[in-house]
């Protein structure tokens, strides 16, 4: 293949230091651990070049080496800016999750929130448009609504239609059932995502988790699509009988999808269930779920896992948590660092503590996960990569502390880190590494500057 890239023989790259070379599957992946970037080798001549390129000009490596070879290292070194790409950090603080309120018209077997009545004391209008008015000016962009059943609150549409006066992006998760066509039209524009609650591909599967509403969901979808909202259908299967039912769910969102093609329809599987009123899963079952739910979302989307790859690194962020931090506040205003709630004990309260110093526990909170102060992630050649995992999952120490003040980093537990988690994103790696050259031209085999 005839590779031209325009790049001075007089060039001397000034890579980052803190480079990992890792060999895996016959390939050499070369990470700059820093910046979440990465080339692949495929060979030890290239692997030689690269070396070489360390230390000399280009021109001096032409004559050293075959000159395949030193294009096609070249070209990676081109490709993914890997002298030059700088990631960014991650910015969590912009995301508030509020739940308004715990009562709800269903009884769901799965329902993490255990919501059915509502809780005591649950907060006001006026305090949850203080609660917003707060949250913007700390910088604070995206508001996602949840319940409960959030319609069933009177002040639904006031809330909304304040939080999106203040500028905020607004996406509210629903069962569905509740809504007419007057709300949907009077919040039309308000909204930036509406997510309903189907889990199930048919009426006798949806009323196994949720007893009824199995047309009044289906028909609310229906309305959203038809009023132009951008709008998700959600759906957490049972993890019984999922291994035969892989097939009925990937014809169920088929449809959905067919029919409504270009409308902004997307469908989104859980792929783990969370404890919940009246299920226990284990780790076990959650790897089989997991298993069953990417054939689902596979079909659905092809190479969606490489895409969703893709885009994550695209964002070039540098993953340094898995999100823990981003403020949770529940409806009778107790605050958590994570939308978990009842996995987490309340860190404070928004009748009690003032908002500015919330936002400093949240920091604190976020910064003290951070796999920086992780055992092993701190030592991880892909730590910003990975992002470590679930905190919940791996680092409970941390989650399960009400007092951030007394844990100490150095006395925080190290995770399990399985060797076949790191190979998978290895593997991740090295199969969208050609999806992620920068400004290259695959027609015409050429990374131009």
């Amino acid at each position: 293949m005839q590779i031209s890239l325009e790049i001075s023989p007089d060039k001397k790259y000034n890579f980052p230091l803190d480079i990992s070379t890792v060999e895996f599957e016959g390939k050499y992946i070369i990470i700059a651990v820093k910046e979440a970037n990465w080339i692949v080798l495929n060979s030890l001549d290239e692997l030689d070049a690269f070396e070489k390129l360390k230390v000399k000009k280009v021109a001096e490596v032409y004559g050293e080496v075959d000159t395949g070879v030193l294009m096609r290292t070249l070209l990676q070194l081109e490709a993914k800016q890997f002298e030059v790409f700088t990631a960014e950090e991650e910015d969590i603080e912009r995301g508030l999750c509020l739940y308004l309120t715990t009562k709800c018209n269903m009884c769901c077997i799965h329902c993490y929130m255990y919501a059915g009545e509502a809780q005591e004391k649950e907060l006001n209008t006026i305090e949850i448009t203080k609660l917003l008015d707060d949250f913007v000016e700390y910088g604070g962009k995206k508001l996602t609504i949840s319940g409960g059943e959030v319609v069933i609150r009177p002040d639904f549409e006031t809330i909304v239609k304040h939080a999106k006066s203040r500028g905020l992006l607004i996406t509210v998760l629903t069962n569905g059932v509740l809504w007419d066509s007057g709300l949907i039209q009077a919040l039309n524009g308000y909204i930036d995502e509406v997510q309903v609650s189907i889990d199930g591909y048919d009426k006798s599967t949806y009323n196994a988790v949720r007893k009824f509403g199995f047309d009044e969901a289906t028909q609310a979808v229906e309305a959203f699509l038809q009023a132009g909202y951008k709008t998700t259908i959600a759906i957490t299967p049972l993890a019984a009988n999922l291994d035969n039912e892989v097939d009925k769910y990937v014809l169920f969102a088929s449809d959905w999808l067919n029919r409504w093609i270009n409308s902004g329809l997307s469908i989104k599987f859980s792929h783990e269930i969370l404890r919940g009123r009246n299920v226990n899963p284990t780790d076990i079952t959650n790897q089989q779920y997991r298993y069953y739910i990417e054939q689902i979302v596979e079909r659905l989307y092809p190479n969606n896992k490489l895409n969703s790859f893709v885009i994550n690194r695209r964002s070039r962020r540098r993953f340094k948590n898995c999100g823990f931090g981003e403020i949770s506040v529940q409806s009778n205003g107790d605050v958590y660092f994570c939308n978990r709630v009842f996995e987490l004990p309340a860190i404070a309260n928004i009748r009690s503590m003032p908002f500015g110093e919330i936002m400093n526990l949240s920091r604190c909170a976020r910064k003290m996960s951070e796999v920086d102060n992780l055992k092993p992630c701190s030592n991880c050649e892909i730590r910003y990569i990975c992002g470590g995992g679930c905190r919940i999952k791996y680092f409970s120490s941390i989650t399960n502390c009400n007092d951030l003040n007394v844990l100490s980093i150095d006395n925080i537990p190290a995770r399990e880190c399985c060797y076949n988690e790191k190979m998978e994103f290895y593997r991740l790696m090295i199969d969208t590494n050609e999806l992620l050259y920068c400004d290259y031209d695959s027609k015409n085999n050429s990374c131009c500057r």
